[in-house]
């Protein structure tokens, strides 16, 4: 394959990569792959440009080839046909041989030009093959290079994916457990303190109640006291009352006149003053009634809370 033909399909990098979580970073790597590929840019253009020159020269050469078999041919026609010496000058011999002198310096020069330009062509083309196939394994090497690093990352990130997924699996269930054990503390503390309330409650009640009762008992101790009090007051009270009820019976005949005395007290007496008139005050019975009490019954008042 010629150089010219080589031209297409220079470039045989690969400048997309697959995406994939964690791969490379996608930045460094596109900047990476157009910097390969402007140099290979580059180097087209190189070799395009020394392919180019190779081509003009060896066109020049197939040119001084040509001349030079066109003179070759003159030569050996020139030469085939014999001349005699004595029918020539000496100038004209002269002119011959500066004649061929001429043409084989300038055969030796375009011989040497050409294979001098398109031994620079060959060298430029050789360099920049080689080059290209450096730069094709470096880029070979680099893409192993990179699937190895890539390759190392999935495994490394699968691993730490793996590890992580695993901590966060032992941490929830941690989590989990200490949730439970969190809530079976505070059920049990939740439950201890409604039985310490509910026990406070009970004992505050059946204290009240103990209260209460204490109360009511003292109050109905009370009033029974009070209603003896009030019977045995009564009592005497009618003792009292029958006693003087006897008293005033016994007294009621001597209040009364004796016979014959109204009629010895009507003459005997002279004219009674009006003031005298008024009649006098009967004898009052002494009073053995004590000083009337105030004997209701006490209300009883109901105890707080009962």
């Amino acid at each position: 394959m010629s150089i010219t033909e080589s031209r297409s399909g220079v470039l045989p990098v690969r400048t997309e990569f697959t995406l994939v979580w964690r791969g490379y970073d996608r930045g460094r790597v596109n900047k990476y792959v157009r910097a390969v590929e402007e140099e290979l840019r580059l180097l087209a253009a190189d070799r395009d440009s020394a392919a180019d020159t190779a081509e003009r020269l060896a066109d020049d050469l197939d040119a001084a080839r040509s001349e030079n078999d066109e003179l070759q041919q003159r030569l050996e026609r020139v030469m085939r046909t014999p001349i005699e010496s004595d029918g020539l000058s000496e100038r004209l011999l002269g002119m011959v041989d500066l004649a061929h002198a001429e043409a084989d310096e300038i055969i030796e020069h375009a011989r040497t030009e050409a294979e001098q330009s398109w031994a620079r062509a060959h060298e430029a083309a050789e360099r920049l093959r080689e080059r290209y196939d450096r730069m094709l394994v470096d880029l070979d090497e680099r893409r192993e290079q990179m699937e190895t690093e890539h390759r190392e990352l999935m495994t490394t990130a699968r691993a730490d994916i793996e590890a992580m997924t695993e901590r966060a699996q032992q941490h929830r269930r941690e989590l989990d457990e200490r949730a439970a054990r969190r809530r079976q503390e505070a059920e049990r503390e939740f439950a201890a303190a409604m039985l310490r309330q509910r026990e406070e409650t009970s004992r505050l009640i059946e204290e009240r109640d103990a209260a209460a009762k204490a109360e009511a008992e003292r109050l109905v101790a009370d009033a029974t006291e009070r209603a003896r009090e009030c019977d045995a007051l009564r009592r005497r009270i009618a003792e009292e009352l029958r006693t003087a009820r006897e008293v005033l019976a016994a007294a009621i005949p001597l209040t009364e006149p004796l016979e014959g005395e109204d009629e010895v007290r009507a003459t005997a007496a002279p004219e009674p003053d009006p003031e005298s008139r008024r009649p006098s005050p009967e004898p009052r019975a002494p009073s053995t009634l004590p000083e009337q009490r105030d004997i209701s019954p006490p209300v009883i008042q109901p105890a707080a809370g009962s």
